[in-house]
């Protein structure tokens, strides 16, 4: 088997080991926002860091730990393209040079061992939205296309597309094995019918006003 990853990461790897804040795959982590009363969903690599600061949501909660006050809370998820998050969840990994690091590229012997590892949903970057939201009814989600952002100026940070090691392993297509396009599947079609604009006057409020905060 050839290693992919050769001679594409240089230096040494250090870190703790990969995060699993409370069981990522069993609940789901809701920032807050009592000021308006959204619950928005904090998915890693669509714009959580952002949401949370930008939109004053910074009161985090388990979605399983909400009272019946912040059980009637909107439940809002911002989603962008699968092909644009699996590809910036891989910069963060690579980049941090950390204990998800490590793992991840333990499982670099061939494509099939790291799309058999995405697949495992060991890490919370690369685990599917759909299997991070699988405790919560879908029907129950407002799901927007991470661009409104975008259109009401609220600026987050994108995928350094200048990583020499993202350009490598995309020669290899990773993100089209048949694999991992399985594992995706559900994840392609909530992105395909999330809405492209904010309908919500409150929720376009808050975003207008964010910088009241």
């Amino acid at each position: 088997m050839v290693k992919i990853y050769s001679n594409i990461f240089p230096g040494k790897i250090t870190g703790s080991e990969f995060w699993n804040r409370n069981g990522h795959l069993n609940d789901t982590i809701c920032f807050l926002n009592d000021y308006y009363k959204f619950n928005f969903l904090c998915i890693p690599k669509n714009a959580s860091n952002t949401i949370r600061k930008e939109l004053n949501s910074k009161r985090e909660k388990l979605f399983s730990k909400l009272n019946k006050d912040e059980q009637l809370y909107p439940i809002i998820c911002f989603v962008r393209p699968v092909d644009d998050r699996f590809w910036s969840a891989v910069n963060t990994i690579l980049r941090r040079k950390n204990g998800s690091t490590r793992m991840f590229l333990r499982n670099c012997d061939s494509i099939e061992k790291l799309a058999d590892y995405i697949a495992s949903g060991n890490d919370p970057h690369l685990a599917s939205v759909s299997v991070l939201t699988s405790n919560i009814k879908h029907t129950d989600i407002r799901w927007y296309d991470l661009k409104v952002l975008d259109q009401l100026n609220i600026c987050h940070p994108s995928i350094n597309r200048n990583f020499d090691t993202l350009d490598t392993l995309k020669q290899l297509d990773i993100f089209g094995s048949k694999k991992i396009q399985s594992y995706y599947e559900k994840d392609f079609e909530i992105y395909e019918n999330s809405k492209k604009e904010i309908e919500n006057i409150k929720l376009k409020k808050l975003c207008h006003k964010k910088s009241l905060f």
